[in-house]
């Protein structure tokens, strides 16, 4: 197909394209006219006008089911078809009077969660966070509960003093309409006394509210004001690095993390 080798001069002179790209969009265009060819078209002869949308449609599907592709390079075999026929509509020489490929959805990637820290992953994170903060039981205890009840950075900032049920190892976290009540641990109620016995009282002192009033953030900036979220998901960064684990760095990994499972087996 003469279109074809419009098409890859066409990036090699005027988008100035790697010698890799042009190895790229080579590869993936014979694809499409060897698919042209089992259906019964001759590539060299047909002519771009002839190749119409349920064309490409077949093809995207022949990619997913028969060379069970996986939908980003099924994306990037449809993104080099979106680029060759734009071209062919733009070029003078050819002026395609359609786009085959105009209104094709082009494949999301399959979503692939971040796995879960194991729990010796987990205690060296926390470790680690201790050994960074000004504050560590704050601020260990702020990352155990995201371990612990796989909340969310922006609940967490949300708790206040009174969301801690006085004489029950649970916790009231905001939702979106109600209140969800999540057990708590043993150990992880054992470093939340000692944030409130030993550094809370602190922080408090430099605010306005009362060290024990039941309607305050739980967790205190230097300031006494509520800790910010950005504040926790930079500590969560620099303990991630601290603790020596692998890039990339993800809060999803430490709220799927086998801590929380282990944990719940610990005694009150």
């Amino acid at each position: 197909m003469d279109a074809v080798a419009d098409f890859l001069i066409h990036l090699r002179l005027e988008r100035q394209a790697s010698p890799n790209t042009l190895r790229a969009y080579q590869r993936d265009l014979r694809s499409f006219c060897r698919f042209l060819s089992e259906r019964g078209a001759e590539p060299l002869a047909t002519s771009p006008e002839a190749i119409h949308r349920p064309d490409v449609r077949a093809y995207l599907v022949y990619l997913r089911r028969e060379r069970a592709l996986r939908p980003n390079s099924i994306a990037r075999h449809l993104a080099c078809l979106r680029s060759f026929f734009r071209f062919l509509q733009q070029d003078p020489g050819w002026r395609l009077p359609h786009d085959p490929t105009a209104g094709l959805v082009q494949p999301r990637p399959a979503h692939q969660p971040a796995p879960g820290l194991s729990p010796a992953a987990v205690e060296g994170l926390l470790a680690a966070c201790q050994r960074l903060s000004p504050y560590p039981w704050r601020d260990r205890s702020a990352l155990q509960l995201v371990a612990a009840t796989g909340c969310r950075i922006s609940q967490l900032v949300q708790i206040t003093l009174g969301d801690l049920a006085p004489n029950e190892p649970r916790l009231s976290l905001p939702g979106p309409r109600e209140p969800r009540v999540v057990p708590l641990d043993g150990h992880t109620l054992r470093v939340l006394r000692r944030y409130l016995q030993r550094e809370r009282p602190q922080l408090a002192a430099a605010g306005r509210l009362s060290h024990d009033a039941p309607h305050g953030p739980l967790f205190l900036s230097a300031r006494g004001a509520a800790l910010s979220a950005a504040s926790l998901e930079r500590l969560f960064r620099r303990a991630w690095v601290e603790a020596g684990l692998p890039p990339p760095v993800s809060i999803q990994a430490l709220r799927r993390s086998a801590w929380r499972a282990q944990a719940s087996r610990r005694a009150p």
